[in-house]
């Protein structure tokens, strides 16, 4: 423990030196400007306390596994500030990265919302590159992202060399990169809520939109319920642990009890998330107009999917430009959009 504290230590003081020198550039009553050395020198102080940084996450894995990451309370003004120099210099001279400002989300390395929106991306990314190795289409219309890995460790093996960055805490993430993965997690985060709220049908419903099949699952390899592991039989009993089987139009089976249940708030089925039926069909005439709403944002993030995950997929970059700046933009309004919706709902 004395020698984590002694790294830990050490590591504050390059946070201290580049606190001074970010001093001395913002306060008091003469402030210089930083030149070009200047902003090398820092970009290189920088580049030193991450490695340092890494080099300790990957030594102490215990001592710094919780609070998660080793923070210190300056870190996010002094990462925001080397991000302001950096787009000083070019190729991004001039392109100031507005989105890096006071954001809360952003103040540390490693927050519980930072590691859950880079294991979303991660998710993401080895879905990609299993479907990639296999040769099929990367972004289908239908069952894209479906079932991805969540597990750090089982993420970690599953991604290529160039991209288990993604699930290596130890690592640092671009301030822009972080960003964009809480964006982007945010967003499905929302969207998700909005679906559980949306899409809803009667309970007897399951009926009208599975096949019974008790026979047929009974037969085969798959004798149990993936939901409740009850197994497949002419009647529902908790006693004997059995219940019947039916199919969803995708062709998954699972027991009419569970789905009973979960088509009580969804429309897809549990395994490959594939529509099970047409949500507007069983909806009221209030929840129509949402619905719609929800569907063309739906669209929109989908249509980003290909640039968001590109960023990923490439090795990070230096600085960022005006693209991923709208990108940002675009992201944020849909967040807003469906919150505007919930609210709506909320007034109903």
């Amino acid at each position: 423990m004395a020698t984590y504290t002694a790294a830990i230590w050490h590591l504050g003081t390059t946070l201290a030196t580049m606190k001074a020198e970010m001093a001395l550039h913002q306060e008091g009553p003469i402030r210089i400007r930083p030149n070009h050395h200047a902003i090398v020198v820092f970009d290189e102080m920088m580049t030193k306390f991450f490695k340092e940084y890494t080099a300790i996450m990957r030594a102490y894995p215990r001592e710094s596994a919780w609070p998660p990451g080793i923070d210190f309370p300056d870190l996010g003004e002094i990462r925001r500030y080397h991000r302001f120099l950096l787009y000083q210099l070019p190729p991004a001279a001039g392109e100031f990265f507005r989105h890096i400002g006071g954001d809360p989300h952003v103040h540390r390395l490693n927050c519980g919302c930072t590691r859950t929106a880079r294991l979303f991306i991660a998710g993401r990314i080895a879905w990609l590159e299993k479907r990639r190795s296999e040769g099929r289409e990367l972004y289908p219309t239908e069952g894209r992202y479906a079932n991805p890995l969540t597990d750090q460790l089982a993420l970690y093996h599953a991604l290529s060399d160039d991209t288990k960055w993604l699930a290596d805490f130890a690592i640092p993430v671009p301030l822009e990169l972080q960003y964009l993965m809480i964006q982007a997690f945010d967003l499905h985060r929302v969207l998700g809520r909005l679906d559980d709220r949306i899409d809803r049908m009667e309970a007897e419903a399951v009926e009208e939109v599975t096949t019974e099949c008790t026979k047929e699952a009974m037969a085969s390899e798959d004798t149990a319920c993936d939901i409740c592991t009850y197994a497949f039989g002419p009647e529902f009993s908790d006693e004997n642990m059995t219940e019947p089987a039916a199919k969803i139009s995708c062709g998954h089976i699972f027991g009419k009890q569970c789905l009973q249940t979960w088509f009580a708030s969804h429309n897809t089925c549990p395994k490959c998330r594939s529509f099970a039926f047409p949500t507007e069909t069983l909806l009221s005439p209030a929840l129509l107009a949402p619905h719609a709403q929800k569907q063309e944002i739906e669209h929109e993030f989908r249509e980003l999917d290909t640039e968001i995950d590109g960023y990923f997929l490439s090795t990070p970059m230096h600085t960022y430009g005006s693209r991923m700046e709208d990108m940002l933009d675009i992201v944020g309004g849909l967040i807003e959009e469906v919150l505007s919706i919930e609210h709506e709902l909320d007034r109903h």
